[in-house]
Order: C-alpha cells, then structure tokens, then sequence
C-alpha cells in the first residue's frame, strides 16, 4: 500500500512540474515571434 502512496505523490510531482515548464514556456512564447508562429502554424 505504501508503494502505491509513493507512486502516486511521484507522479503528483512529476506533473505539476510539467505544468510549471509548460506554463513558462506558454508564458515566454507570448512573447517570442518565433514560438507564436509554431503556435499558429
């Protein structure tokens, strides 16, 4: 039982952290030319 505990924090973690990259790329993006136009492509 504890494992599946651990797995699921980890994989909690391992999430938000995604989001927090993606965030700031979404975030870095708005304001490159570069990243709006693969966005729009």
């Amino acid at each position: 039982m504890s494992q599946a505990v651990i797995a699921r924090v980890q994989w909690i973690e391992f999430l938000y952290i995604r989001r927090a990259i993606f965030s700031v790329v979404i975030a870095n993006g708005t304001s490159v030319p570069f990243f709006n136009n693969i966005i729009w492509k």
